[in-house]
């Protein structure tokens, strides 16, 4: 038999669910937030699991083209999901499988920010560095937009 304060977590977590896609771990959070009881969240959540409605790999897809459409790279992308709870192991097949050609990101992001400005300076290429940096791209992507393929 299903308990009252039972159909509110099911009902307040799948309203999140419908608003956007929420990682397991984001959803303890909320549910936390709103006074549940732990064994109850952890039996929704179960339920939700299996019924297909809350999927951490189906968030990680997601989160991972909505964050790199926005023009952020692989390594700030996975830095934000494992702040969300979400497991390595599943970061790593998201981003293994995500279509992304990361290089021709990271060169768009670094066009629109410096509209074409060449790092001919040792100034302006640390300029760069770092935005293309803060952005989470790797080392050698960052080294290939601002450089070609030649490392320093």
């Amino acid at each position: 038999m299903i308990s009252e304060r039972q159909k509110e977590a099911w009902n307040a977590a799948t309203g999140m669910l419908a608003r956007r896609e929420h990682s397991r771990q984001e959803l303890i959070r909320k549910l936390t937030s709103r006074h549940y009881e732990v064994a109850l969240i952890d039996d929704v959540l179960d339920q939700l699991v299996k019924s297909g409605y809350q999927s951490d790999e189906r968030f990680t897809g997601h989160y991972i083209r909505f964050r790199s459409g926005k023009g952020y790279g692989p390594s700030r992308i996975r830095m934000e999901l494992v702040e969300k709870g979400v497991d390595e192991t599943i970061i790593q097949q998201g981003l293994d499988h995500a279509d992304i050609d990361w290089l021709e990101l990271a060169e768009s992001v670094r066009g629109k920010k410096f509209k074409g400005q060449v790092a001919d300076t040792w100034e302006e290429r640390g300029r760069q560095k770092k935005f293309l940096d803060y952005r989470g791209f790797t080392r050698e992507q960052i080294q290939h937009c601002i450089n070609g393929d030649e490392f320093d």
